[in-house]
């Protein structure tokens, strides 16, 4: 999900996130279990924390609608996973931490 609606970013925006997820309920073999949320960069926690807080506001909203089988929220990379856990997300993209920085 394009949480801030970026231009310089693909995804879903937030406001087609439901509707999304409701045509893809019809498809019997598809299972969706969860959002990535690519908040924007951001220079302060506080910032970050607002865009993981809009990212968490989703992801429930989502779940209300879709169940408990629906239980991943990504969010959060090497630089600021700990204000993303802070915000709720279970799953974490710190390729960074593990690999180094891309060249």
């Amino acid at each position: 999900v394009n949480i801030a609606g970026e231009m310089s970013k693909l995804g879903l925006q937030p406001g087609e996130v439901l509707i999304f997820l409701h045509k893809l309920s019809q498809y019997e073999n598809i299972e969706v279990c969860g959002l990535m949320v690519f908040p924007p960069l951001c220079k302060t926690d506080e910032d970050n924390l607002h865009w993981f807080h809009e990212g968490k506001k989703l992801f429930q909203l989502a779940q209300n609608h879709l169940g408990s089988e629906f239980q991943y929220l990504s969010m959060g990379t090497s630089q600021n996973y700990d204000l993303a856990i802070r915000e709720g997300a279970n799953m974490l993209r710190i390729g960074e931490s593990l690999m180094g920085v891309r060249i």
